[in-house]
This record gives structure tokens, sequence and C-alpha cells, in this order.
């Protein structure tokens, strides 16, 4: 065997060399427990780069659902409240009794000097929730009477409309006259109509004792 060429080291080519891991010569390693930047590696699609959304924090999203849904059923909870309170603050019930062949009187006003003339009707059963009268006996637009075509002249408006005063009048009462009745006062405005309900029951005669 040859000795080796002067000058060379014998263990120079003994073994391959290692492979180098981590960041080239001459660069910092990024610090540690920090997250690379969000816009540093824009992702490709066949149009073009797209640009990364921004990054939302995970720890809120749950809250603000969880508020966005309280908020909500909350505001529904005080509309449906408001509503009820409204419909049954217009609607009132008085109950009734009558004799037949008597003349009795629903009473129904309103206050004329701070709405001015305003159309009330009178109907036959319970008010609609819409509208004015849909079984409509006699109404009145604030100055006059109108009469409903059809209709027993046994209905009268008789009190004082230049006051307010709509209330009914049913003449000589029959046992068929039995039933609900119902005042509507038309005010201008949502929700503003004031509505009362009479529930008239007649019975026979008095007896003469």
């Amino acid at each position: 065997m040859d000795p080796p060429p002067t000058g060379t080291d014998p263990q120079a080519h003994s073994s391959p060399a290692s492979p180098t891991y981590g960041p080239p010569a001459g660069t910092e390693p990024p610090p540690t427990g920090t997250d690379p930047p969000a816009h540093s590696s824009p992702t490709s699609s066949a149009f073009g780069p797209t640009p990364r959304a921004a990054a939302w924090p995970l720890q809120s999203r749950p809250v603000l659902l969880s508020v966005h849904c309280e908020v909500s059923w909350s505001m529904f909870i005080m509309i449906v409240l408001l509503l009820t309170l409204l419909t049954a603050s217009g609607c009132l019930s008085s109950r009734v009794v009558g004799r037949t062949g008597e003349n009795i009187t629903f009473t129904c006003k309103y206050n004329r000097k701070s709405y001015g003339a305003l159309s009330v009707c009178w109907n036959l059963g319970d008010i609609p929730s819409r509208g004015m009268c849909d079984n409509q006996l006699i109404s009145t637009d604030g100055n006059k009477v109108k009469e409903q075509s059809g209709v027993s002249s046994r209905y009268q408006l008789m009190g004082r409309l230049d006051q307010g005063d709509v209330s009914l009048t049913i003449l000589n009462l029959r046992e068929n006259d039995t039933g609900r009745y119902g005042c509507r006062v038309d005010i201008p405005g949502w929700f503003n109509d004031e509505k009362h309900h009479f529930d008239l029951t007649v019975k026979g005669k008095r007896q003469l004792v």
C-alpha cells in the first residue's frame, strides 16, 4: 500500500459530512414563542395571491354570540309584552243585565276637547283587531249619527256628541238581544283606539208582587 500524499489529513475523507440544520449562517433565529407574521405567506389561487383574513380571537367568539342572542331574545320578549299590554289596556268588558221591554244604555265616551271629533262605531260581537266594525249596528263621525241600513232602529246614540258621549241605547229590549256589544273609538296613531265591550243578558219582565 502506498502511503497517503504528504500534507493530507488521513481523516479528511474517512466519513461523509453531516447535514447542517437550522437557519443559514449569519441569520438570527426568531424569538422563542413568537409566531411568524400572518401576512408573511399569502395563500395562492388560480387568480393570484389571496390575502389572509384578519385573525379573530377564538376566545371572543362564544362571548359575542351569547351576548347577541340574549339581546335579541330580550327585545322579542319586550315587544310581545308591549303589544299585549296595549291590546289589553284598550279593551274593557262589562256585564250588564236588562229586562225585556225596558231600555238599556251602554256608556262609551271620549275626550272631545283633547281629540276633537272622532269616528265611533258600535259592533254586535267582538270588535275586530283591525279596521273598524265588521258587524256594525250604528256609527258616528263625531258630529252626526249614521244609521246602518238593514239594522233595527231600536239602536240609538242619544248622548251629546259634541261632548264626546257616544253611548248606545237599545230600546224595548228583547230576549234575543242577549250577546256582546262593542264600542270602538278611532283615535289617530298606532294602538290608540279605545275598545269597550258589554256582555248583555236579557231576562224576563219583573214579576209584580
